[in-house]
């Protein structure tokens, strides 16, 4: 995000701060503060398309610094390290690096522990590289509405509205301009039918200070993450979503970051489909030991909040993108069906207990 911001004068909600009546300056690990500047009169609805994503794979090769440890925010207000005591119990077998900050606070457990366990369990190097590529070439992303957005890259405005359409195939190589449609899946819609209706991710209270766009800071919205890797289609729910991008050009969104915190059981049981699809073993009790390793990324609780005492119910997560300016969605696609390859497999077992 563009510049610095720090608390000092600006009421504090949670673990994050927003409502500002003046422009300060902090770690950009906290997204810019809302300023007392007045509703947008722009009347503009404007849509971008994610056209690349960083998911914390990686290191810099200068710094030595690791890609998640830039990605998410400081979702919990705390600089959690291994010798932290002042946060939500780990799981019994988790390793205290599961507990780890990014840089300055960041809350990205995604990034760090489960980006991982897919790159291994897919066989998935680069996890970014294949899945940026993957959107590219038209089969999925995301799309972001926004009313009250103006063409200036330095608006400073609250009272903007948005809402995060999920997408599946595009139908063809995309070129993210302004002819560009992507058909929106019926799922992330509220009546599943009509984009009129709007998307079940819906932020009422966002705003823009100083050119960067920001949602969800005071807000609790669940964004439909919608992907699809070498072949496998899943939709994971981000709670209590955060969303902000610079606004660098009219068609251009830069230094996006998607943040907020996933359910483990959730997690688990899109992992379960996907190791299933990897192996039919996975299937059975040798799903049991991934499923442990994905339970033991929780780090925090499930309202971003953290603290000691109780134990942690939610996977912080964190997810960078860049996105342009394309056409309002005017296309629902076909609902998409998500087969369980274990299904087939339980159903085989049961038959064969039942023959016996």
């Amino acid at each position: 995000m563009r510049g610095t911001w720090q608390a000092a004068g600006c009421v504090i909600v949670g673990a994050l701060v927003w409502h500002c009546s003046a422009s300060l300056s902090a770690s950009d690990a906290l997204p810019p503060p809302e300023l007392e500047a007045g509703t947008s009169t722009v009347s503009n609805i404007v849509t971008f398309a994610m056209d690349s994503i960083s998911l914390g794979d990686g290191r810099n090769p200068n710094t030595g610094v690791r890609a998640w440890e830039t990605l998410g925010y400081d979702l919990d207000g705390k600089v959690t390290d291994e010798t932290s005591t002042d946060v939500c119990t780990l799981q019994p077998t988790a390793a205290l690096t599961s507990q780890v900050d990014g840089l300055d606070g960041r809350d990205d457990s995604f990034g760090s522990n489960i980006v991982p366990i897919v790159e291994t369990a897919g066989a998935v190097p680069d996890l970014t590289a294949t899945e940026t590529q993957t959107i590219q070439d038209g089969q999925f992303t995301l799309q972001i509405q926004i009313a009250g957005l103006s063409d200036d890259s330095g608006q400073t405005a609250d009272g903007l509205v948005a809402q995060v359409f999920a997408s599946d195939a595009f139908g063809g190589q995309p070129q993210f301009d302004s002819a560009t449609d992507w058909p929106v899946l019926p799922e992330s819609l509220t009546d599943a039918t009509t984009i009129a209706g709007g998307a079940t991710a819906r932020f009422t209270d966002a705003y823009v200070t100083d050119g960067t766009f920001v949602a969800g800071t005071n807000e609790h919205v669940v964004v439909p993450l919608h992907a699809n890797i070498n072949g496998f289609v899943f939709t994971l729910p981000i709670h209590e979503a955060i969303l902000a991008f610079d606004h660098v050009a009219p068609d251009q969104a830069a230094n996006g970051m998607l943040a907020g915190v996933i359910d483990p059981t959730e997690l688990i049981t899109i992992f379960h489909r996907f190791g299933g699809r990897v192996s039919a073993s996975l299937c059975g009790s040798a799903f049991d030991g991934i499923a442990a390793q994905l339970a033991q990324g929780a780090d925090i609780l499930s309202d971003r909040s953290n603290h000691a005492g109780t134990p942690c119910t939610a996977i912080s997560f964190g997810m960078g993108f860049h996105a342009r300016r394309i056409a309002n969605p005017t296309k629902v696609a076909a609902p998409l069906d998500y087969p369980d390859p274990c299904a087939a497999s339980d159903a085989g077992t049961d038959a064969a207990m039942d023959a016996d």
